[in-house]
């Protein structure tokens, strides 16, 4: 690769000698190869891998007339396993939900069909939207909320059903996109966190270990990278937009969020150029799914500089390559590998509970434990205030990328 990387862009102005020493790649045998390492190229690659779902076996079509109003949210929001402990406060926890007990139960019946189907309007590229995220957002709170104040009854049945709609709408969510994935992995998570929980205030259910176990061994992991991938098709499209300045959602990003003169785009440079960065970025995601598959946690992927790079060779402006790499790492999160580590690092941590909710080992200490990418990391266990807190860390992990889990010591 050549030398005239992102650091170059950002501090120096960098001159046409330099970017003609920028690598060229052809754009067929880059879109060929992408095709091959399993990317997909266009929208049409994206619709393929959704499903359409018959409307009687699609929960979308149910859950999207479910709707919980801001008053209830505030309600739930007050219910934690903690304030229920007050008298006053469980009375008020199961109020609630005893009066969303048909929300509940639409809430199951719907989690209870095989498929989730809607069509979104994969062409807006890095615009689409998914409006119906925030409704099943608002239904996983209630479900938390309900299995706090079931659990409190002992009715242990009803909150693993309650936990299984968790997972279900968790499975709903899986798509074709980053933000997708993303979500998804939150969804799952709350199901395991709410295990964990439960297993430890409630050891003689030993149920809930079991369902741990079983959650732990389905963690999403390897997802993210699929979901990066996914994003070609996006940035393919925006690079088109740009190039042929006809689109009004790229214009307003571009000038209105970042300050960046869309007109010039097309200033510095015409075909051949334009297709020889395309080719470029084609071929910076492929460099960077290589690179991430086996890179180090922690090391910074270069692709936002070869994208940055990839401008630059298409239009011939640094200033628009530099602005247009603020655009990219404002839309596409995963731009560094410990984007990529973090599902690892949770299932590590998940692990760690687990083993300790098992062998009931509530003592303080530390033990070094591998990722499933081999990465070393250590988590400690700290006793505080009748509560064992589990804390990610290790060589490869910031402050700012500690994880941890803090869950009660059973009753004496």
């Amino acid at each position: 690769m050549s030398s005239v990387l992102l650091p170059l862009l950002l501090y120096k102005t960098v001159t046409q000698a330099e970017v003609k020493e920028l690598p060229h790649f052809n754009l067929e045998t880059e879109l060929r190869l992408a095709r091959l390492e399993g990317f997909p190229i266009d929208f049409q690659d994206i619709r393929r891998r959704t499903s359409i779902v018959a409307d009687e076996e699609n929960a979308a079509i149910p859950l999207q007339k479910i709707k919980i109003s801001r008053d209830i949210l505030g309600e739930v929001d007050k219910i934690t396993f903690t304030s229920i402990k007050n008298h006053e406060s469980r009375l008020f926890a199961q109020s609630v939900i005893d009066d969303n007990q048909d929300v509940l139960k639409s809430i199951t019946e719907s989690t209870s069909k095989p498929g989730y189907f809607v069509d979104r309007k994969w062409e807006d590229g890095i615009f689409v939207i998914f409006p119906d995220i925030t409704n099943l957002m608002n239904i996983r709170k209630l479900l938390t909320k309900a299995i706090i104040v079931e659990s409190e009854r002992g009715n242990h049945d009803q909150c693993l059903v309650y936990a299984e709609s968790i997972t279900q709408l968790s499975s709903y969510i899986l798509g074709p996109n980053i933000s997708n994935i993303i979500v998804h992995e939150g969804f799952y998570e709350t199901y395991v966190r709410i295990l964990i929980q439960l297993a430890s205030r409630f050891p003689n259910e030993l149920r809930y270990t079991k369902y741990l176990r079983k959650s732990i061994e389905n963690w999403p992991i390897n997802l993210r990278l699929e979901g990066f991938k996914c994003g070609l098709p996006q940035w393919l499209k925006l690079y088109d937009d740009l190039k042929n300045r006809n689109s009004v959602k790229s214009n307003s990003i571009l000038t209105e969020a970042l300050e960046i003169d869309f007109n010039e785009v097309v200033e510095g440079g015409q075909e051949p150029e334009f297709t020889l960065g395309k080719a470029a970025l084609v071929n910076a995601f492929r460099i960077a799914v290589h690179q991430a598959k086996k890179s180090d946690p922690g090391s910074r992927m270069p692709l936002a500089g070869a994208f940055a790079n990839a401008f630059l060779l298409s239009s011939g402006n640094p200033n628009f390559a530099n602005n247009y790499f603020l655009l990219f790492t404002y839309f596409l999160p995963l731009n560094d590998f410990t984007s990529f580590v973090i599902p690892e690092r949770k299932l590590a941590l998940y692990k760690q509970a687990a083993d300790v909710l098992s062998s009931m080992k509530y003592d303080a200490g530390e033990d070094e434990v591998l990722s499933d990418r081999g990465e070393l990391l250590t988590i400690i266990r700290s006793i505080s205030d009748g509560s064992i807190t589990l804390t990610l860390k290790g060589p490869t992990v910031s402050d700012d990328d500690e994880l941890s889990i803090t869950f009660p010591l059973p009753d004496k």
